[in-house]
């Protein structure tokens, strides 16, 4: 019986252990796009847009010593309807898009910053996006319009602590997408759409 309550003990503390040997981390961001669009047949010209871009996100880091974490990051955007028109009369009724993106996260490990990491940490993060993912829906002089979107992102930013769980964040990030508009089921030329995020936002670990 000794012998039993011993083991209960004991794998009660390696859970202990266990569930504190990982972190898990959401952020929730708002900020500013700057985007280009531009088509991929010869002599296609660049078209600059911008948009609203909301995000949430939520990441693992799998064990405390190590300076990186994975998860998902899903993004609402909302495009300013003006950057739709070609002629001054088209009427813009929407303009949003969404997606869902796998990405890690690095950083600097505090000891390494000495004093300041003890209230800033900077990091650099990748993600990716599937077309499976995500879309943009456009209704544009009454016609519903769609693109799907894939490609990659890269980022970096600054976690600036204000309590032991809770940091504000400031991020920049650049965006590089394939992108292919539909209309009553046909599909147009693809195009490249690139951006550039200015981001801010809270952090909330446990």
């Amino acid at each position: 019986m000794k012998a039993l309550s011993k083991a209960i003990i004991a794998a009660g503390l390696i859970g202990a252990s266990s569930a504190q040997a990982y972190t898990i981390s959401a952020d929730a961001t708002v900020g500013r796009s700057f985007l280009d669009l531009k088509g991929r047949e010869a002599g296609a010209e660049s078209k600059a847009m911008k948009s609203m871009e909301y995000t949430v996100a939520g990441h693992v880091q799998p064990m405390e010593e190590l300076p990186f974490s994975v998860g998902l990051r899903a993004g609402f955007t909302m495009q300013d309807k003006n950057d739709l028109k070609v002629l001054p009369e088209d009427k813009v009724e929407s303009a949003a898009g969404w997606a869902i993106s796998p990405e890690a996260i690095a950083w600097v490990p505090a000891e390494l910053l000495g004093t300041v990491g003890e209230y800033a940490t900077p990091y650099a993060r990748a993600g990716f996006q599937l077309e499976a993912l995500g879309a943009r829906n456009y209704k544009i002089n009454g016609t519903q319009r769609s693109a799907k979107t894939q490609g990659f992102n890269i980022g970096m930013g600054l976690n600036v602590k204000a309590t032991e769980n809770v940091s504000a964040i400031l991020d920049y990030s650049y965006t590089q997408l394939s992108y292919q508009e539909k209309t009553e089921g046909q599909k147009l030329d693809k195009s490249d759409l690139s951006s550039h995020t200015i981001l801010v936002g809270a952090k909330f670990s446990v």
